[in-house]
């Protein structure tokens, strides 16, 4: 185990985390930065709900059974995320497996044939705007997340960052259509999965974006290759905290 220290608002947050060793993927990594991002967001929401900061305390009011983001929402992946999620998929018995990946095959099908495709390839919108649009349009497909079982998440422990990430303080009823309702989504001082993908960069990993959840298990078998580059765990952890360090949000004092 770990024990890293950041400051945020201002605090020291101590984290203990699964510290890899030797040569590993990018999604070997993902366990560590799952612990990290685990203790900011439960700062970050301790903070709101008790109000500290200047604001009026506010609930957080995501909860199980509330599952607007997992039908709708775009939710952003990453390749190491995305190949977790793959091999994830792959242990499952035989039944499950194969249910699971008829699923990502049709919500593929179905972007494909709204013409989104390489449009929710994220480094593609080169503008707010034409990201704002193809977020539109990739809503009104109304894609089910496939690892949604009766309103909760069937993979809640291995979830994606985004997802672990994305809390709100407004009504959930808003959810629904979170880019032309008041949404209050939950700040995070720190940048967790945009630090690992600018560490990956600068490792020599391909250039990265993101896709849709819903498209990950298909996009993780595409790119095996790179998926399974291997790199220095210590290296690996010491770039991916230098980049997480350039990455605080207003409201951080810093992390080290």
């Amino acid at each position: 185990m770990a024990k890293l220290t950041f400051q945020l608002y201002g605090s020291p947050l101590e984290v203990e985390a699964p510290l890899p060793t030797g040569t590993i993927t990018a999604a070997e990594f993902l366990p560590l930065v799952h612990a990290v991002v685990s203790a900011v967001v439960a700062r970050s929401a301790e903070r709101v709900e008790a109000g500290i900061g200047g604001s009026p305390g506010k609930p957080i009011t995501c909860a199980k059974g509330c599952a607007a983001c997992c039908k709708r929402q775009p939710v952003p992946t990453a390749l190491p995320e995305a190949e977790a999620l793959r091999a994830l998929v792959d242990r499952q018995p035989t039944a499950r497996r194969e249910e699971l990946r008829a699923r990502f095959e049709e919500a593929a099908r179905r972007v494909e044939e709204a013409g989104l495709g390489p449009r929710m390839r994220m480094e593609i919108a080169s503008t707010p705007e034409q990201a704002r649009v193809a977020v539109q349009e990739y809503m009104q497909l109304e894609l089910v997340c496939p690892f949604l079982e009766n309103e909760s998440c069937s993979i809640y422990e291995d979830r994606p960052m985004a997802c672990r990430m994305y809390l709100v303080t407004s009504p959930a009823s808003l959810c629904t259509d979170p880019l032309g309702q008041p949404v209050e989504v939950l700040s995070m001082p720190l940048r967790p999965i945009t630090a690992l993908m600018a560490a990956l960069e600068e490792l020599g990993f391909s250039p990265q974006h993101t896709v849709p959840l819903t498209l990950a298990v298909p996009w993780a078998d595409a790119h095996r290759e790179a998926a399974e580059q291997q790199y220095s765990a210590e290296l690996l952890l010491k770039t991916w905290l230098k980049h997480l360090s350039r990455r605080i949000a207003p409201g951080a004092a810093g992390a080290g």
